[in-house]
């Protein structure tokens, strides 16, 4: 079951879009990594329109995509946000989509736990983005630093401004007010650009509180809210309390709208009925070329076996002469047999005479040699001893040096 991407697989290519965070709906980034494995050989055409994910899960789809053998094009078609955009660096060819965008900024997650498990997750989130800004400077340019202050600016790209950086190689359409495609909550992202599409579901971020004004309230009502006596620390409950909020949207951050169950469960029974449909239309057409190889076989068995009633092919040719059947047209078969004398089924030639008088090669035979392209006419002689022994030894009869003349 796929919801966050999907793959289309044809003959020679196959499509892969991603157009959801990584790893939604259950699904594993592994399984995307197994089946991209299964391409192999054939060319990709990858197609983003996604905010990011686990920053680990993106690292392996851009080594999987990395090290495919059949080529890998990259299209952004509406935002390559956070790791999204590593995957777009996986692309031999990166294309910037009309009035796309691409963020890059620093690893970042929530640790719970005492000091050492901070300091772990610290060391854990400075690693990948160290990874990641080896990633964008092997691809892009620049070194590994320099990335790596851009990753902590959280820096935004419109299509154009990513070919400048080095993170595409051309950008498509002229640049709009905002990219295209499915609309995101990016409130969890602290630099958004004004021409970037958000979600409208809760799109305010810490900090964007109004100011609130000592002479518009009442001191003992705002006490009597925070709980606090008549000598706590005003400014300290609210800022605890500022505090509080942002962690639990932090928490809430990748929760789906209301109504987006319905529309996942839809999704998957969509994908499911799609890919029904990819398979059955995939066995039909096996079915119709299976079905016309043999009509092609049994038209040319026909041919052979009228070839054979009407006295032109002897029993004993039907093998051969079926090859040239299957090869040529039915108009040029027909006229190669009309150019073929008429079969004597009593006579077993004889311009050899001897004991292998039975092996010298008929005219139909040598008819047939020609046009099997086995035939030399420049060296007679050669070509009917060389279908004398081979008819020989099709009865286990080996024809002595002696007699072959």
């Amino acid at each position: 079951m796929k919801s966050w991407y999907e793959i289309k697989a044809k003959q020679d290519s196959a499509d892969i879009y991603i157009y959801d965070e990584l790893g939604l709906f259950g699904v594993a980034v592994s399984q995307l990594v197994s089946e991209i494995a299964a391409l192999k050989g054939k060319a990709l055409n990858v197609y983003i329109n996604s905010p990011g994910g686990p920053v680990f899960d993106g690292i392996a789809v851009f080594n999987a995509l990395s090290r495919h053998e059949g080529g890998v094009n990259v299209i952004v078609d509406g935002l390559a946000a956070s790791v999204a955009s590593v995957i777009a660096q996986a692309g031999t060819s990166r294309t910037m989509g009309k009035a796309s965008a691409l963020m890059v900024h620093d690893a970042w997650g929530v640790a719970i736990g005492d000091a050492g498990v901070m300091e772990k997750a610290r060391d854990q989130f400075e690693a990948a983005s160290n990874q990641v800004s080896e990633i964008y400077a092997a691809k892009a340019g620049g070194t590994p630093e320099e990335w790596r202050q851009k990753m902590m600016d959280e820096t935004w790209y419109r299509g154009q401004e990513a070919v400048d950086a080095g993170l595409a190689d051309v950008a498509i359409g002229a640049i709009q007010n905002a990219y295209a495609g499915r609309v995101f909550n990016l409130s969890k992202f602290n630099k958004v650009p004004e021409w970037v599409n958000q979600d409208p579901i809760d799109p305010a971020k810490p900090g964007d509180e109004p100011e609130i004004k000592e002479d518009d309230v009442d001191e003992k009502a705002i006490r009597q809210a925070l709980g606090l006596d008549d000598e706590g620390d005003i400014l300290a409950a609210v800022t605890g309390l500022h505090t509080e909020i942002a962690t639990l949207k932090a928490s809430l951050k990748d929760q789906d709208p209301p109504g987006k169950d319905e529309n996942r469960t839809l999704r998957r029974e969509l994908a499911d009925a799609e890919k029904k449909y990819i398979q059955l239309e995939t066995e039909k057409d096996r079915k119709v070329v299976e079905l016309q190889s043999e009509l092609r076989v049994a038209q040319a068995e026909h041919r052979v076996d009228a070839a054979i009633q009407a006295g032109r092919v002897a029993p004993a040719q039907r093998a051969m002469v079926l090859n040239i059947a299957l090869r040529e047209s039915e108009d040029d078969f027909n006229t190669f047999i009309k150019g073929l004398p008429s079969v004597d089924f009593t006579e077993h030639g004889g311009a050899g005479g001897g004991d292998f008088a039975d092996y010298e090669p008929t005219p139909q035979e040598i008819a047939i040699a020609k046009q099997m392209g086995s035939w030399d006419e420049a060296k007679p002689a050669e070509s009917r001893l060389a279908l004398m022994r081979a008819k020989a030894a099709a009865k286990g009869v080996t024809i002595p040096a002696s007699k072959e003349a």
